[in-house]
């Protein structure tokens, strides 16, 4: 190491972050070194000033105010973090950087497209875990909304769901389940009679077709037969609301 005459000064200059700066001298005649030698120690409270709060519907983690240490923000569940997740006492500054809190804001579910043939989604919020996020009868639709819809009079729901409930605890929100299938109720199809033709009419309703063989009768489809010359029984039969029973009896020739 370094020999130190008599009259020598020591300085120790401590590291940023570090304090305990200081001179010793050495002694004369007796060659030692005056008073107590300094050393450094971490700086416990580097950064004064309070670290950012954590954001309204979050949480901070983290302790201390020594160079490096940090806090970490995070938002609670349903919501989603914006801007700094992690705060530090920066060395140089004496600050914490970024000094700036996160906002938490709710995630939300897109709400998928009014399923064919069926009514618009209705809207309802529900608990999700206890907590209700959601409000208001449109939406946005957040953790714990149920959106809710009806097939159409003259249409059955054959698959998926008339109700789906949004989780948004991950961060892909998304509704459970599956759309609705509604699928149209029709009448029987006709007997065929040899002395006659149908016709179909299907006014404003589902139906469609004009043939006994391509009709698919609905609500209000009215079929008629139509006799042959030289043969009796013309008339008409009305397929019923919701769309599966004729009216009366089948006119024959």
């Amino acid at each position: 190491g370094t020999t130190a005459s008599c009259g020598t000064v020591a300085t120790l200059t401590c590291d940023d972050c570090y304090e305990g700066s200081g001179s010793v001298t050495c002694n004369s005649p007796s060659a030692t070194w005056s008073g107590t030698i300094p050393t450094c120690t971490v700086v416990s409270t580097y950064c004064a000033a309070t670290p950012p709060a954590a954001a309204s519907n979050g949480a901070v983690t983290g302790s201390g105010a020594k160079c490096d240490d940090t806090r970490s923000y995070t938002c609670d569940t349903c919501y989603a973090i914006s801007g700094t997740t992690t705060s530090a006492c920066t060395a140089g500054t004496t600050a914490w950087a970024p000094n700036t809190s996160p906002t938490c804001s709710l995630r939300q579910c897109p709400i998928p497209s009014t399923p064919s043939n069926a009514a618009a989604w209705g809207i309802t919020h529900g608990p999700y875990n206890g907590v209700t996020y959601g409000s208001g009868p449109s939406g946005p639709a957040v953790c714990g909304t149920t959106i809710s819809t009806t097939c159409n009079t003259c249409w059955s729901h054959t698959g998926g769901d008339l109700s789906r409930t949004c989780d948004a605890s991950t961060t892909s929100p998304s509704f459970g389940g599956s759309d609705p299938t509604c699928t149209l109720n029709t009448c029987p199809t006709l007997n065929a009679d040899s002395n006659g033709a149908w016709s179909f009419q299907h006014g404003s309703g589902p139906g469609s077709g004009t043939s006994r063989a391509s009709a698919q009768s609905s609500c209000g489809t009215v079929a008629t037969l139509t006799c042959n010359v030289c043969y009796s029984g013309t008339g008409s039969i009305t397929c019923n609301s919701p769309g599966m029973a004729w009216s009366g009896l089948q006119p024959t020739c």
